[in-house]
């Protein structure tokens, strides 16, 4: 079944027939409110009631046994080294000033 939110407006007895339509037409247009109910009292003040739908996102309930997901590994930080596991990006940091020692061959090795 549907839920629905609920405002309430208080149209002083002053207020214009006219007035009164641009006041419903903006909480409509702008609001996504609807009319509901609308009374008009002896002495000439308007009660609105005016609802409008609540839209509630569906909730998830998850068992241990479906976390983490099935076939997704290295989820999270978990199995991905040193440097995540530490929250450190050891490829940032600065290189070495002298350089490479010469028994090194280069990146590949020899």
């Amino acid at each position: 079944m549907a839920e629905y939110s609920y405002l309430m407006l208080y149209l002083p007895r002053g207020t214009s027939r006219d007035a009164a339509r641009r006041i419903l037409t903006d909480h409509a247009e702008y609001g996504n409110w609807e009319l509901s109910r609308l009374r008009l009292y002896p002495d000439g003040s308007r009660k609105a009631t005016l609802r409008r739908l609540v839209i509630r996102q569906a909730r998830v309930q998850l068992g241990m046994a479906a976390w983490p997901p099935a076939g997704r590994r290295g989820f999270g930080r978990e199995g991905q080294g040193k440097a995540a596991r530490h929250g450190r990006d050891y490829l940032a940091e600065p290189a070495d000033p002298q350089g490479p020692p010469e028994s090194a061959g280069g990146p590949f090795g020899s």
